[in-house]
């Protein structure tokens, strides 16, 4: 069971990457679309009954930001289960993270920095560097110019590593065994974040930091209680995906996002029950994302995840001009899956194989 929880867990990880690597490809191809001819392709994204059914798809997919959702919320859930294991420690653990994450972190930093020295003819300052080094660049209200701007999320990432940390292995270790209790502290340090920091700046907001906790929740729950599993497994697939569809149209069609405040539950919980359905069960849910392309994606979803953007800046300032958005969109996956695989073998590979070691 564990090994067909995990393979679903990687297919949506694929799945995912690929709503994030949707929203680069369509706002870079409308932009630069627009600055070379003149058409704003975005005004082209009609959303309704009237509009035709590839316009509605565009714009579908053009407003997939919530796989960054998905991504925090498995990563919550993911961090959770590595803190109950009897043998984890501090050191360990936050070792553990550094060079789970750094290696490709600086390997993209790398490409990217020659992207903007070599293709763009833009040099980034050293103190920019250096601040985007360590993840400065996702304090979004400093506004450090960020060198690949996807790590953005990686800040995010580490202060909830170190904040769990400290939290099992300083203040509490049992609170990893009472869901209620994690999910009331995810609430309150969003909640202070956001009242400190601000809502909404520089695109995101500080409440995404509550998608963390909701995995960290689920996973907590998914060892404690067994009517929390059974109450998911009963809950008819056609349901939850009613509820994602919902949740995912009324994002796309602008109805709710980031600066409003009850965007985050609705999020963090949509994104949650999906989480929980594949964790929990093995139903038709579990099996859609136990399909191979899309686990092989997951697998290197962290490296795609990485060089993507780059790689559609890299295309698209050397093919707009001799392409059309079909081939564009080809060449661009198949190039960002392709960097994938080679940085997944150069930075992520070496992790695994120390882990099995």
């Amino acid at each position: 069971m564990m090994k067909t929880r995990i393979t679903a867990l990687d297919g949506l990880r694929g799945y995912a990457v690929v709503l994030v690597f949707f929203v680069h490809f369509w706002g870079s191809y409308a932009s630069k679309l627009a600055a070379t001819s003149g058409v704003a392709v975005l005004e082209k994204f009609d959303f309704g009954f009237q509009a035709p059914l590839p316009s509605n798809l565009y714009f579908y997919l053009s407003h997939s930001h919530y796989g960054v959702d998905i991504f925090f919320v498995l990563s919550g859930f993911l961090i959770a289960s590595i803190l109950q294991s009897p043998s984890a420690r501090l050191d360990k653990f936050l070792l553990n993270r550094l060079w789970r994450i750094y290696p490709a972190f600086l390997l993209s930093t790398i490409a990217a920095l020659a992207m903007w020295y070599f293709l763009l003819r833009q040099p980034i300052e050293a103190t920019v560097v250096l601040k985007n080094l360590f993840f400065l660049n996702g304090i979004l209200f400093l506004q450090i110019p960020a060198i690949n701007g996807v790590t953005w999320s990686l800040f995010y990432e580490v202060s909830f590593y170190t904040f769990m940390a400290a939290l099992v292995f300083i203040v509490d270790r049992a609170i990893l065994q009472r869901p209620l209790g994690l999910l009331f502290i995810g609430l309150f340090v969003t909640t202070a974040l956001v009242l400190l920091f601000g809502t909404y700046r520089g695109g995101m907001s500080l409440g995404l930091f509550f998608h963390l906790f909701v995995g960290a929740t689920i996973a907590s729950a998914n060892v404690k209680s067994p009517k929390w599993q059974r109450a998911v497994q009963q809950l008819p697939t056609w349901q939850l995906l009613l509820i994602w569809l919902t949740y995912t149209t009324l994002f796309s069609t602008g109805l709710i996002s980031y600066p409003d405040w009850y965007y985050y539950p609705v999020s963090a919980l949509s994104t949650g029950l999906l989480l929980a359905k594949i964790v929990c069960s093995n139903g038709p849910l579990t099996k859609i994302f136990q399909w191979r392309p899309m686990v092989s994606l997951g697998r290197i979803s962290y490296s795609f995840y990485l060089f993507h953007a780059i790689v559609i800046s890299v295309v698209f300032n050397t093919f707009l001009s001799q392409a059309n958005w079909l081939s564009l969109l080809t060449i661009t996956f198949l190039s960002s899956t392709a960097v994938a695989i080679l940085s997944y073998l150069i930075a992520e590979r070496p992790y695994f194989a120390g882990r099995r070691a």
